[in-house]
């Protein structure tokens, strides 16, 4: 009786899962939906964020940018006050004054060569003087010259009586400059480098003498030649 009694709830179970088979594979399906609906609820949150803070991040970006254009015309802006007063206020102003030249005789090689002058500051500001070289050769290139330096680094303020300068060869001294570099023509020359305002280095070639095959050739020199 009680093997019976088991096999008629096993039977009946049987007969209830057949009726409701649909019925679960249904709500199993439901299930399923449901979890894919979240997911894909939760991924469109998530890419929202990732939008917001990539938003974010551009804002950030662009007022970096703004600021960077902002401190740039500044920073051109001050230059370009420096400039100006570089070139107005506080623009290099050197002279050589009381220039004089001397040669006795006049033929090579007996001749000696001297030249005097006194460089003043007549700007408002200090001048960094880098160096004062005077050069006899080939006009104006130093790789054919034979140089001897008068001033290295020197501050030359605008309330000092200058620096005096004095430059002299020997007659015999040029002729082997030629010998050496093979030129017939010597001239003479000084080299004056200095900083400007902004601090770049100037470099100015002047001309005072030469010799041209024994004969001296003199530049016109006034009292007051302005370098800068």
């Amino acid at each position: 009786m009680e093997a019976d009694s088991e096999s008629s709830k096993i039977e009946k179970l049987r007969e209830w899962s057949k009726k409701n088979k649909v019925f679960f594979e249904t709500f199993l399906a439901l299930l399923l939906a449901l979890a894919a609906i979240y997911i894909s609820v939760l991924q469109y949150n998530i890419s929202n964020k990732q939008a917001e803070v990539a938003e974010k991040q551009l804002d950030v970006t662009s007022k970096q940018t703004a600021m960077i254009d902002v401190q740039t015309q500044l920073f051109n802006k001050q230059l370009s006050m420096m400039e100006r007063q570089e070139k107005f206020d506080y623009a290099v102003r050197l002279q050589l004054m009381n220039q004089h030249v001397t040669h006795n005789p006049q033929q090579l090689p007996e001749a000696v060569f001297t030249y005097k002058a006194t460089l003043q500051n007549k700007g408002l500001k200090p001048v960094e003087i880098s160096r004062i070289d005077f050069a006899c050769g080939k006009l104006f290139d130093l790789r054919k010259s034979e140089i001897k330096t008068q001033i290295v680094r020197r501050f030359l303020k605008p309330d000092d009586s200058g620096l005096d300068l004095r430059f002299e060869i020997s007659g015999k001294e040029i002729l082997e400059i030629e010998r050496k570099h093979g030129i017939n023509q010597c001239a003479i020359y000084m080299v004056i480098k200095y900083k400007n305002a902004l601090g770049t280095e100037i470099e100015r070639e002047i001309l005072v003498g030469g010799y041209d095959e024994g004969n001296l050739r003199i530049t016109v020199l006034s009292n007051s030649n302005v370098i800068d």
